[in-house]
């Protein structure tokens, strides 16, 4: 699909920022399908476009979407993005870890 290929960092940044929004907004599992998409794209172009490494981990974009607490998901989109909007909800989520 050559859209996917010419335009993976835009969907990748898309799935990082609408998680965080709805994150923000207490939908935290429109969070995790947003940071599962994230996921999915980060892994795409670390295996497929810049070969950085072997095959793309399933298991963490399985995890983000299924298995992971609030903290998880939370310490992955704040990780990922430039604002500090999730510093807060990060601070509250520190302790459920």
């Amino acid at each position: 699909m050559k859209s996917k290929e010419e335009y993976a960092e835009v969907w990748n940044d898309a799935g990082k920022s609408l998680g965080t929004e709805h994150a923000t907004e207490g939908n935290m599992w429109a969070a995790r399908v947003y940071a599962h998409y994230a996921c999915f794209f980060e892994e795409y172009i670390a295996s497929e476009l810049n070969n950085t490494q072997a095959s793309m981990n399933r298991a963490k974009m399985v995890e983000l979407l299924y298995a992971s607490d609030d903290h998880t998901l939370i310490s992955y989109l704040k990780h990922r993005i430039p604002c500090t909007c999730l510093n807060d909800m990060y601070k509250q989520v520190k302790s459920t870890k």
